[in-house]
C-alpha cells in the first residue's frame, strides 16, 4: 500500500493569494511614499534609514516624522495578536477575520483621505500594513513576506540557481513562486504610481480593490471548504 498523501495547501498560501498580497503592499508603499512625506507604510527598513539620514543632517523635523508609521507597525503586529487570538477561542477563520479588519481599514483611510492629516494617514496605514504582514506569512509552505521582497529575491536566486544545478524541481517551483510574488510587487507599485497624478490621496483606494478581491476568494474557497467530508 503506498503510504504517501499529497500535503493540502491552504487558501491562505496559495499563490495567487500571495501574488494579490504582494501587490497590495507594492500599491500602498508607492502610494505612501509619494503622497505622504516620502515615508513607506510598510518598508520599516526604507523608514529607519531614511530617518537616520535626516538626523544625521540635522534634520530634525523631517527626521522624526518616520516615527510615526515605525510606531504604528510595531502597536499594529501587537494588535494581531490579541486579533488572532480573539478569532480562535471563538472558532473564527483566524486569515479571514484579520484580513476583513484590513480590508475595513484601508477603506476608511481612502475615504477619509482628504480629511486626515499625512502624519494620522501614515500611522493608519501602516498600522493596517502590518496586520497583513504578520497573518500571511506562508506561501504553498514556504516563508515568505507580501510587504517586503528582500527574502522573496533572495528566495528566488537561491532556489532557482540551486533547482537548476541540482536538478531539483521542487526548488525550481519555489523560485519562480517567490519571483511572481516580486513580480506582483512591482506591479502594484507601478499602477499605483500611475494613479497618483490623477486620483491623489484616493488612489488608496486600490489597495482596497485588491484586498476586497483577496477576501473574496478566500470567503469562497471556505465556503466550499466547509462543504466537503474528508474520509481518512
Amino acid at each position: 500500500m503506498n503510504k504517501k498523501t499529497k500535503k493540502k495547501i491552504l487558501i491562505y498560501e496559495e499563490l495567487e493569494i500571495g501574488m494579490l498580497l504582494a501587490a497590495t503592499g507594492g500599491f500602498m508603499d508607492a502610494y505612501s511614499y509619494l503622497t505622504h512625506g516620502w515615508r513607506f507604510a510598510s518598508l520599516q527598513s526604507g523608514n529607519v534609514i531614511l530617518m537616520a539620514i535626516h538626523l544625521i543632517r540635522g534634520q530634525f523635523n523631517q527626521g522624526w516624522i518616520y516615527l510615526f508609521p515605525i510606531f504604528a507597525f510595531a502597536i499594529g503586529a501587537g494588535i494581531n495578536f490579541l486579533l488572532k487570538d480573539f478569532a480562535s477561542k471563538r472558532n473564527l477563520r483566524r486569515h479571514q477575520f484579520s484580513l476583513l479588519i484590513e480590508l475595513i481599514g484601508v477603506s476608511i483611510c481612502g475615504l477619509f483621505a482628504s480629511v486626515l492629516s499625512n502624519n494620522a494617514f501614515i500611522f493608519l496605514l501602516s498600522f493596517f500594513a502590518a496586520i497583513q504582514a504578520d497573518t500571511f506569512k506562508k506561501l504553498r509552505g514556504m516563508p515568505y513576506a507580501n510587504i517586503m521582497m528582500t527574502g522573496n529575491i533572495r528566495t528566488t536566486g537561491s532556489m532557482l540557481i540551486g533547482g537548476i544545478f541540482s536538478k531539483n524541481s521542487e526548488m525550481l517551483i519555489k523560485g519562480r513562486n517567490a519571483f511572481l510574488v516580486v513580480i506582483s510587487f512591482f506591479l502594484g507599485a507601478l499602477l499605483s504610481a500611475t494613479l497618483v497624478p490623477y486620483t491623489k490621496n484616493f488612489t488608496i483606494l486600490g489597495a482596497s480593490i485588491l484586498l476586497w478581491l483577496t477576501f473574496i476568494i478566500i470567503r469562497r474557497e471556505n465556503k466550499l471548504s466547509d462543504k466537503l467530508k474528508i474520509v481518512k
